[in-house]
């Protein structure tokens, strides 16, 4: 059942790849750079959790670009 399950899992998010691979790629470039920076613990919790929101909408391009828009700031990327 749970091999079924995560074969199922592994599918949908195949399939569904190319719909986030943009938000994907963000979502690498912010963590990387957040290991990178030397940045206070306020921002780096503001940074993880617009990593966590960023995720949630990896189909939503618009969403996950807003949800990165501060963390991008904060690192001075883009």
């Amino acid at each position: 059942m749970i091999r079924n399950v995560a074969l199922a899992s592994a599918m949908l998010v195949a399939l569904a790849a190319p719909a986030f691979a943009d938000c994907a790629e963000d979502v690498t470039k912010v963590q990387q750079a957040l290991e990178a920076a030397k940045v206070s613990d306020d921002d780096k919790t503001v940074i993880t959790a617009a990593i966590e929101e960023a995720t949630k909408n990896a189909g939503n391009e618009e969403a996950c670009a807003a949800a990165l828009a501060e963390a991008k700031s904060i690192l001075g990327l883009e």
